[in-house]
């Protein structure tokens, strides 16, 4: 779910503060597993909400701290 995290606060604003992109991550991860043990295809774990919840934050912080990086650098803030 890394791709996720650095088009979703790109294209819906809203998701470029933090707690809404962490609810709709695991949201979206909760549907995901749930879809998972009605359809009975792949295997639905707990260890996978996590990770994928947390894959998602780690990278969403590391473009949120790189790209205000560059925007500062690109204002003549820095």
């Amino acid at each position: 779910f890394m791709p996720l995290a650095y088009f979703l606060p790109f294209y819906m604003p809203n998701m470029r503060k933090w707690n809404y992109f962490l609810m709709f991550m695991i949201s979206f991860t909760l549907i995901i597993e749930l879809i998972q043990i009605n359809l009975s295809i792949g295997s639905a774990d707990i260890d996978d909400i996590i990770l994928n919840v947390s894959g998602a934050i780690v990278f969403y912080g590391i473009t949120k701290l790189t790209f205000s990086k560059y925007i500062y650098r690109i204002l003549g803030r820095e």
